[in-house]
């Protein structure tokens, strides 16, 4: 089982970006956070994390390939991958994140409820 105490955010939307933030470590979580996935990928190569909770749609580089990278050099490590940007493909693009490595997947707008038991999910996953 793995327990998750730190968490690496990727968002670039700085409003969202500080709320779920401050929502993860109201409950006790380590975060970091990056707004997209070139900084988030500086992070965890300065420091791992037991969890990446990102965005899809993002300038510099996007969570697809975001997620690419971090299966290729983290392994272990959990995804949690969000959307919320062009509704239309919202679907397929998070299909793609799955396909591509994500353990799990939220569509935005999401509640915190939904987040937290979202993370504790992936906490019991073996």
């Amino acid at each position: 089982m793995t327990t998750i105490h730190s968490i690496l955010l990727v968002e670039d939307d700085i409003d969202l970006c500080e709320s779920i933030k401050e929502l993860l470590e109201g409950e006790g979580f380590s975060v970091r956070a990056a707004n997209n996935g070139r900084q988030g990928m500086q992070l965890l190569n300065e420091q791992a994390a037991d969890l990446v909770v990102s965005d899809i749609f993002m300038p510099e580089m996007d969570g697809l390939e975001f997620i690419t990278l971090l299966r290729q050099r983290f392994q272990k490590i959990k995804i949690l991958i969000m959307s919320g940007g062009a509704r239309n493909l919202q679907a397929d693009y998070l299909f793609m994140a799955k396909s591509l490595g994500a353990d799990a997947i939220m569509k935005k707008p999401f509640s915190s409820a939904k987040l937290l038991a979202e993370i504790a999910n992936l906490s019991s996953m073996a």
